[in-house]
């Protein structure tokens, strides 16, 4: 088997997720959620900025985790292998 099987449950047709973790993140029952993205990374993180900016921006609300959304220069999606 290959982790590529799961992809039909999670995604819809187009690469679209069926349960976005957007409205997911802010009700986690932790206290940090870090997103990192290279600079040249393919995924964009404009969605990793719009979570965190649901749980309340830099100071977070008292029940949504803070979020801290990072890029490493000179790296696309693969940083452990590429720095």
């Amino acid at each position: 088997g290959s982790g590529e099987y799961c992809l039909n449950a999670i995604l819809e047709p187009g690469a679209y997720a069926r349960s976005p973790l957007v409205y997911r993140i802010p009700k986690l029952r932790v206290r940090q959620v870090d997103f990192i993205y290279g600079s040249m990374d393919w995924m964009d993180p404009s969605h990793a900025y719009k979570v965190k900016e649901i749980c309340g921006g830099d100071g977070g609300s008292e029940d949504a985790p803070d979020v801290e959304v990072y890029q490493v220069d000179n790296a696309g999606h693969l940083l452990m292998l590429e720095n």
